[in-house]
């Protein structure tokens, strides 16, 4: 849930400038691949990313990226930097889906690493960059105007993501009774 606003911003944002975007894509299933894969690699036929384009790095090729967002004051990342914490985050998407992606579904995998304190990877600073030219291009706007307003909107979402985790959904729970049947049916209220 953390990652949901983030990855649909991602996916509209790419279906303005991008061909054949797809939100929550499934990988190509392996046939007889598996051994050239290495061991950290997802191998299951119901393997998704997050988002693809076609045509966002390299015209007519395929672009994957995921998107991670995590909590750098987590034990695991106690005695680390944050650009550490970007780097090992970074890598563990790459070993998890690069190389299929890269043999199997012959496109590019970009890992979109997010800090829940508001950071974002190296990676990920390339993809904002590229895709604010992107934007800027398409509607005619300066690059930095873009680029504020897209690092803007994902701080927002962000924000709200953290808000999320920290205090959960919070749901009124109303029963309304039908005259026709009597049939009690539950409504949950989401406040947000």
């Amino acid at each position: 849930m953390r990652h949901n606003e983030i990855r649909d911003i991602t996916g509209s944002l790419l279906a303005e400038v991008c061909k054949d975007v797809e939100v929550e894509p499934n990988l190509l299933t392996l046939n007889g691949e598996r051994d050239l894969l290495n061991n950290a690699a997802k191998v299951n036929d119901e393997v998704r990313l997050d988002v693809s384009a076609r045509g966002f790095w390299i015209p007519g090729q395929k672009a994957f990226f995921d998107v991670r967002v995590f909590a750098p004051n987590a034990k695991r990342y106690q005695r680390k930097s944050m650009k550490q914490c970007y780097a090992i985050n970074e890598n563990e998407k790459k070993n998890h889906y690069m190389q299929r992606i890269l043999q199997v579904d012959q496109g590019t995998f970009t890992p979109l690493v997010f800090s829940a304190a508001g950071g974002m990877g190296n990676e990920c600073k390339v993809f904002i960059s590229r895709l604010s030219s992107l934007i800027a291009i398409k509607r005619d706007v300066e690059k930095s105007i873009v680029t504020n307003w897209l690092r803007t909107k994902l701080s927002f979402a962000l924000i709200r993501s953290l808000l999320l985790c920290i205090r959960g959904l919070r749901t009124a729970k109303q029963t309304v009774v039908t005259s026709s049947n009597n049939i009690e049916l539950e409504i949950y209220i989401t406040f947000i």
